[in-house]
């Protein structure tokens, strides 16, 4: 699957392989998203290129000298990137999602309720020493459907 990756505060100092484009699960070690600043709500953009059905997500931290990894986020789903919803369990309540307890090991978190989204923000909530991240989708095309 294709996907287009940015984030919010996206140069970090002078520093090489922290741009959002970096944020790819399993990247090379010290690569990964990282914003310039750490503060809750921080987010990392995946844009889809067309509807998918999201049905999970799998998040790494970054693993350098000074390991740093995000340990809680929220995820947020938009067809149109203007309007955005927070994804919620079945009380209505939003979701928040457990992250890494280090920076190498993947995190996988499924959905109770996959949804069909083109953009996903992971909206950090807290972290480890700095927020960093690598990230991935767990989804398939809105038009495949299985029958069992």
């Amino acid at each position: 699957m294709r996907v287009e990756i940015v984030g919010c505060d996206t140069v970090y100092g002078n520093s090489a392989n922290l741009e959002p484009y970096r944020g790819r699960l399993n990247g090379a070690a010290g690569s990964a998203w990282k914003p310039i600043y750490d503060f809750i709500g921080q987010w990392l953009q995946v844009d889809l290129v067309e509807m998918k059905r999201v049905m999970g997500t799998i998040i790494q931290g970054r693993l350098d000298n000074d390991p740093e990894w995000v340990t809680s986020y929220k995820l947020q789903y938009s067809t149109d990137r203007i309007s955005w919803t927070t994804y919620a369990g079945s009380d209505g309540s939003e979701t928040v999602f457990q992250g890494n307890f280090e920076s190498s090991i993947p995190v996988t978190n499924l959905l109770n309720n996959s949804v069909d989204a083109r953009y996903l923000r992971f909206v950090v909530q807290s972290w480890h020493n700095h927020i960093a991240m690598r990230a991935e989708i767990v989804g398939c095309d809105t038009s495949r459907f299985y029958f069992g």
